[in-house]
């Protein structure tokens, strides 16, 4: 359903038409340059924030269309005291293990004491909730290399004091679950206790996810499928339990097998124009088929 009072910036930019709020009809129009690539950040109190890159055409007065989703944002939680550290976690698996004295403001670095709010959101890759996964499904592998992913489960993980966004100090490390909603592999297989999945965060100025490591898959009855994946992380973000992928597509050549098989060089030209047709790469859209892990389709 269409919703209003989005606030929609090109981020980077601050010039005028580089960000705007959505309408009744959950429409914006920006202004955002020429032929080049550009990362909007989509966000509304009480939902989850979003972040989509958009490729812009190269001609001016062209126009670029995206189309966008968010959810809402979890109830927040109260940790008593910053200073103290401690435990939080909801009815689905997810939670995060704080250490004592752990927690900066993330504008100034300024010590944080006192009681602070938490927000754990949660998205069900195998539902239509889906549609909020924040970015894209690419990954940036540790050598720099990208990699399609199929994602097993993903988690906001959010800290604030009187509306101020908080972060983990540097060198501190929080332990954070995130429910898994597929308990298959790909392939079939399934997970288990004792088990890893690469761990994942994202990365908001390129809409991208930047593999981090792994975690362990351990049980947890209030997740969906008996599982979380567990991992230590120094800061809090969108995190996900992803895997990367070989997507696979045909790749048909033309070869004339078979000599004097066409009367005509347009006859064969024809030929190859369709062939390449066919091999031409298809968008990625984000779905699930239910069991499995949330992927890009085909």
């Amino acid at each position: 359903m269409p919703l209003a009072g989005v606030t929609v910036a090109v981020q980077g930019r601050s010039d005028s038409g580089s960000s705007a709020i959505t309408d009744a009809d959950g429409r914006v129009a920006l202004t955002a340059g020429v032929g080049v690539d550009v990362v909007l950040r989509l966000s509304k109190p009480g939902y989850t924030d979003q972040v989509k890159r958009l490729s812009l055409p190269g001609a001016a007065g062209s126009d670029a269309s995206f189309q966008a989703s968010l959810m809402p944002r979890a109830a927040p939680q109260t940790l008593a005291d910053a200073a103290a550290g401690g435990t939080l976690g909801r009815s689905d698996g997810a939670g995060v293990v704080l250490p004592p004295a752990a927690l900066v403001d993330a504008a100034t670095g300024a010590a944080v004491t006192g009681p602070v709010q938490v927000t754990l959101t949660p998205v069900d890759v195998n539902a239509a909730a889906v549609a909020a996964f924040p970015g894209r499904f690419e990954g940036v592998n540790g050598d720099g290399s990208t990699t399609p992913i199929v994602s097993f489960g993903t988690t906001e993980f959010l800290f604030s004091q009187g509306g101020r966004p908080l972060q983990l100090k540097p060198g501190a490390r929080a332990t954070i679950r995130l429910p898994l909603y597929a308990s298959l592999e790909l392939g079939g297989a399934a997970l288990a206790v004792g088990g890893k999945l690469p761990l994942w965060s994202l990365d908001e100025r390129s809409a991208q996810w930047i593999n981090e490591g792994q975690g362990a898959l351990v049980a947890d009855a209030a997740s969906p499928t008996g599982l979380v994946m567990q991992a230590e992380v120094g800061h809090f973000s969108w995190w996900n339990a992803d895997k990367g992928y070989t997507p696979y597509r045909p790749k048909p050549k033309c070869i004339n097998d078979v000599p004097g098989q066409y009367d005509s060089i347009f006859e064969q030209a024809t030929l190859c124009k369709m062939l390449a047709e066919m091999d031409r790469p298809i968008p990625a859209q984000g779905s699930a088929a239910p069991g499995t892990a949330g992927r890009p389709w085909p």
